[in-house]
């Protein structure tokens, strides 16, 4: 490879960026300085200081700022891989345990992601996050990580517009480094790295390290890297529409062409990215992509972004640029009144030469003013006379400490103070109006959950390319899924979302669990507290065990009373049966018998004459009718009916 070819372009690339953002980088360090409570002009210090006056600073901006990143900070969600309709659950649930290892492992990646944000959101107007691999403690896999660049450290190319940096054509990028920090990035360059003295090219006038100490002496070590494009073929199935990409050799092509005739092989150019190291602005290195994924390892999180607009000065801008020339005015009225109030202690004096026998006896009252003049020009000496303080100069301050407020889109409530602090209002509505005071400030937090989303992303294509399945068996305790090194996976299989931020996947788990609890849905408390990241949690499980094999005992001993007292029931339902059985039998008996009188009894009629008989069947009927009319029912005992 012509390394000089590559020199060339860096060179290149460096002066057209760091040309076009000059200006840009200026205004972010003036905002850097405004947040960190140095805001003044160096002039307007020197006019301070000819009067006497201190350059007071009030700091504003920095309470709005901290105020916006603790909101931030306090509402962080994880990245969760969720899988799309109809796809594996178990691989999404893989992925999702392992980014939760690379964002809670050291540093912490969502401590990262929030520096990030409040570095280049609210500061400066852009912040990167490197997602870069670590091979200190990892020689085979190395372990992902994240790292937050400040807006100083690097430059992009002048024509990029999207926020994924799909169109950037170049990013540059620089660090200082001693000789071993290099040696180790760089092992197999150790002998000419020796060599080396420290950086003197001057460039990254931004970013500049102090002269001072043992690292002092240090090396300039600079990333490019450069979008590029080559030539692949795809075989496209026209039968299924799927498309993959071919990786072999030419014969071998030839064979899958006479095994599948209706393969289509279409050739396309490809997007990729290549890497050249510099060191103290000569090449060291140069090649593809070393993490294997073909896209920059950078996802920039920024502040107010307006592409079309032409001049960098005012297309990138950070929250804090609307806030300085308000916290300006602020600053200077604040330190004009201070005067004004001092001044009324005693306004000082106005002397000619000559007039008083020690001239500093009069520096010893009021602000230390003495007006001197030459003899014969005034009186002696004269008190200056104190002037009466405007009435509507506190009410142009308190305009003025509104307006550093109001600009940028915050509110009283967002700031904890309501409009009138006399009437009391709950908690829940403070909370509803500190949810509707960040309105205006919607647009900067969506910025950041897109630029999270595309973090989540280019981790599962690192993850894919670098993590080996034995890496994966250690982070999860499991082997990893076939699908889980599919490259159409993040693609079509799994959409990365913000879930509940918790330490580890279990903490996730139990979480999830306890929403569904919640919501209504049956879930045994075994279940939950099986989850449940909890100290001791086997004695609290043992104690639950035991809790149920006591209910268990005492529902079977229920249930045992329940079986005696149905089968002492029906043993009384039998027997009331049985007694209505024999009270049946014996009825049939008496009855039988009364038949049988009577049998006998029209024997003994068969004596009788006429007259006789009938009076006897007479008698009969009038006994059977009286046995045959129903007992009458109590009064009591009969059912009432109600009028409704």
């Amino acid at each position: 490879m012509n390394y000089k070819n590559k020199k060339d372009d860096w060179d290149k690339a460096y002066t057209e960026a760091a040309a076009y953002w000059s200006h840009f980088l200026e205004e972010a360090k003036l905002d850097l300085r405004a947040h960190m409570g140095d805001p003044w002009k160096a002039k307007d210090v020197v006019y301070l200081k000819r009067q006497g006056r201190d350059p007071n600073v009030f700091n504003k901006i920095q309470r709005v700022n901290r105020l916006i990143s603790g909101f931030q900070r306090k509402n962080r969600l994880a990245m969760k891989v969720n899988p799309a309709e109809g796809s594996d659950e178990k691989t999404a649930s893989q992925m999702s345990g392992v980014i939760l290892h690379i964002m809670g492992g050291f540093p912490n990646g969502y401590h990262v992601m929030s520096e990030a944000f409040e570095g280049g959101t609210l500061k400066t107007g852009i912040n990167l996050v490197n997602i870069y691999i670590d091979t200190s403690t990892d020689m085979i896999d190395g372990d992902i990580r994240l790292k937050r660049i400040p807006y100083n450290k690097f430059l992009l190319s002048p024509y990029f517009t999207e926020r994924d940096l799909s169109d950037c054509g170049y990013l540059l990028r620089r660090e200082y480094l001693t000789q071993n920090e290099v040696k180790m990035l760089l092992p197999m360059k150790m002998g000419e790295i020796e060599k080396l003295a420290g950086c003197t090219d001057n460039k990254f006038p931004y970013f500049a390290p102090p002269k001072t100490g043992s690292r002092g002496n240090m090396l300039s070590y600079d990333e490019f890297w450069e979008l590029d494009y080559k030539k692949t073929q795809q075989i496209v199935d026209p039968d299924s529409g799927a498309v993959s990409e071919w990786k072999g050799t030419s014969t071998q092509l030839e064979e899958v062409r006479k095994e599948f005739p209706k393969a289509k092989i279409v050739p396309m150019m490809k997007r990729t990215v290549r890497l050249t190291i510099l060191v103290n602005g000569e090449v060291f290195w140069s090649g593809e992509d070393p993490n294997g994924i073909g896209e920059y390892p950078y996802v920039p999180i920024m502040g107010f972004w307006n592409p079309e607009y032409n001049e960098a000065k005012f297309k990138l801008q950070s929250l804090t640029r609307c806030m300085r020339d308000p916290q300006d005015d602020f600053n200077k009225r604040r330190s004009q009144v201070k005067d004004i109030i001092e001044s009324q202690i005693s306004s000082g004096w106005k002397a000619e030469e000559g007039s008083v026998v020690n001239p500093k006896a009069l520096f010893q009252s009021g602000q230390n003013k003495v007006v001197w003049a030459k003899k014969g020009q005034l009186d002696k000496i004269q008190e200056l006379e104190i002037s009466d303080i405007p009435p509507g100069l506190f009410q142009i301050m308190e305009i003025l400490d509104k307006d550093i407020v109001e600009i940028p889109g915050a509110t009283d409530e967002l700031l904890g103070t309501p409009e009138n602090v006399k009437t009391p209002i709950a908690g829940v509505l403070g909370k509803l109006r500190q949810a509707a005071g960040l309105t205006g400030l919607q647009d900067i937090f969506d910025n950041y959950r897109l630029a999270k989303t595309i973090v989540g992303n280019k981790i599962i294509k690192m993850i894919q390319a670098n993590y080996s399945p034995e890496k994966i068996k250690r982070i999860l305790n499991e082997e990893p899924t076939p699908e889980f090194y599919s490259k159409d996976f993040g693609k079509y299989d799994c959409t990365v979302q913000e879930g509940v931020l918790t330490d580890s996947q279990r903490q996730m788990y139990y979480a999830e669990l306890v929403n569904l609890k919640d919501m209504g849905a049956p879930i045994p408390w075994a279940a939950i507290l099986e989850a449940a990241p909890l100290q001791h949690k086997d004695k609290l499980l043992d104690y639950m065990k035991q809790a149920e094999q006591g209910a268990a005992e005492e529902a079977k001993f229920d249930k045992l009373m329940e079986r005696l007292t149905a089968a002492l029931m029906q043993s009384e339902t039998m027997a009331n049966i049985e007694g209505a059985r024999a009270k049946t039998a014996q009825a049939m008996e008496d009855k039988a018998s009364a038949v049988l009188d009577r049998i006998k009894a029209m024997r003994e009629i068969g004596q009788m004459d006429d007259k006789n008989f009938m009076e006897i069947l007479k008698l009969i009927l009038e006994i059977e009718k009286m046995g045959s009319q129903p007992t009458p029912t109590p009064a009591a005992t009969q059912p009432k009916v109600t009028g409704r």
